[in-house]
């Protein structure tokens, strides 16, 4: 794979795109001048028919004649490039100039009265044009006598050539100022479009340096996006070692108290009691996997997948039925219809497998999960409200935000709803959502995990 540089991509691209357009403008604009070259060829070829026929004196039928003195001084010099010649009915020549001496002219043919015939000898840009024309004259008014005869001239395509050679050299010339400018232009365009890119580029070296701890700019929707994963990368790995030493004096501090209780205990031989022992033991294999697990659900990724909320609700739903069969809960799920959770699967299954498990453990009788979504424009990604409800006994106010903190001491681990919102809470804040506890319509706590836009 090449290691071109986006910039240099873009520049080449550009140049030969640039090339390539101006060659063809050249190209196109040099044909549609040609048949105005030979326009201007034409006309003057019939200014030299109008000037020759004014020389022309035809007093009888068998007396014909033309002045010595030419209008064209190119017509009395041999060689000159411009010949001309008058041919009678039956096509021999009755006239020719003086420049034709010793040049064959027998590609000259008759014209009918009045008619005139204009072409290049061959598709060779060099070859001459050849243009006659046929003439009646008068030269007995009385009797209305007449004498048809055709003109025929010669030119040399010399003019014509300079002609073309100097509209291809100023096409050349302003095509090659244009495509100058054009380049220019698009250095300029090329580093002004890739500015936010060399700008992201130093806020990255900064944060890497720790002059930062974040991308701060304001970037273009297309690198918006990139940005606001770079960041949330940069704070996940952040967030994700704190949360590994948090595990680690969690474990600690967990597992401090147990252990002092066996070592009194094994120091003491007398007073060792096995039944506490297994007690302490338990305690501790149970400490050592709730924080595994823990440190397991802080893993976040920024490569985030599309969840359909629906069927991983109905997923958990239909586990929670069998867990809590004796209980014999009425659940209802209200899922809006094409609601996305964008981020990783397993997460939310932990997040809503915690805040339903929870709200299955409190309930009475009934259970309802309701799902929306909520849009905002100008987003990519749309976001989600989830709510939570069961008929159990609730979450007292003055109780609500201690369920929703990490805690480290072994009493969190008592049945109630503060662990499994804890985690929850840790989950959803990894996301830039929100987690609160109400009251619920159905009398007991109503949780809501809302996600925003992105």
């Amino acid at each position: 794979m090449s290691t071109l540089s986006l910039k240099n991509r873009l520049l080449i691209s550009a140049v030969f795109t640039l090339i390539a357009f101006l060659g063809l403008a050249g190209f196109a604009l040099e044909q549609a001048f040609i048949p105005s070259a030979k326009g201007i060829v034409k006309e003057h070829l019939r200014a030299q028919r109008n000037a020759l026929l004014t020389m022309v004196s035809i007093p009888s039928k068998d007396v014909f004649s033309v002045q010595e003195s030419l209008p064209e001084s190119r017509l009395t010099l041999p060689n000159s490039g411009l010949y001309a010649v008058i041919l009678d009915q039956a096509g021999n020549i009755i006239w020719r100039s003086r420049s034709s001496v010793g040049i064959a002219l027998d590609l000259f043919g008759t014209t009918a009265t009045g008619r005139e015939n204009f072409y290049q000898v061959s598709d060779d840009p060099g070859s001459p044009f050849y243009y006659s024309y046929g003439v009646e004259w008068e030269y007995s008014p009385d009797t209305q006598d007449t004498l048809a005869f055709t003109l025929g001239i010669l030119h040399e395509s010399r003019e014509y050539r300079e002609l073309i050679r100097s509209h291809r050299n100023e096409l050349i010339f302003w095509l090659g100022l244009a495509g100058t400018l054009l380049l220019v232009m698009q250095l300029f365009c090329l580093g002004w479009g890739l500015k936010p890119l060399a700008e992201v580029m130093e806020e990255l070296d900064r944060i890497e340096r720790l002059q930062q701890p974040r991308i701060r700019g304001v970037y273009p929707t297309e690198i918006a996006q990139l940005s606001q994963r770079i960041n949330l990368f940069i704070e996940n790995e952040r967030k994700n070692l704190k949360r590994y030493r948090n595990t680690l004096e969690d474990l600690a501090h967990s597992l401090k108290t147990p252990l002092a209780v066996i070592r009194v205990m094994t120091e003491n031989r007398e007073a060792i009691n096995r039944q506490h022992i297994r007690k302490y033991v338990k305690q501790m294999s149970r400490i050592v996997d709730y924080q595994l697990n823990r440190a397991a659900a802080s893993q976040f990724s920024v490569m985030h997948t599309a969840v359909d909320v629906q069927a991983l609700i109905s997923k958990v739903n239909d586990t929670l039925q069998n867990l809590y069969a004796d209980k014999n809960i009425d659940s209802g799920l209200e899922i809006e219809s094409g609601s996305v959770f964008y981020g990783d699967g397993s997460d939310f299954y932990e997040l809503a497998g915690n805040i339903m498990d929870n709200a299955y453990k409190w309930a009475g009788t009934r259970v309802r999960v309701v799902g929306s979504i909520e849009a905002e424009e100008g987003k990519v990604h749309q976001g989600i409200c989830l709510e939570v409800h069961d008929d159990g006994p609730g979450i007292h106010p003055s109780e609500r935000d201690a369920v929703l903190k990490r805690g480290a001491r072994v009493d969190q681990h008592a049945p109630g709803q503060g662990i499994g919102l804890a985690v929850a809470q840790e989950i959803v804040l990894r996301y830039r959502g929100t987690l609160s506890i109400h009251d619920s319509p159905l009398g007991g706590a109503r949780v809501r995990v809302r996600f925003p836009s992105v």
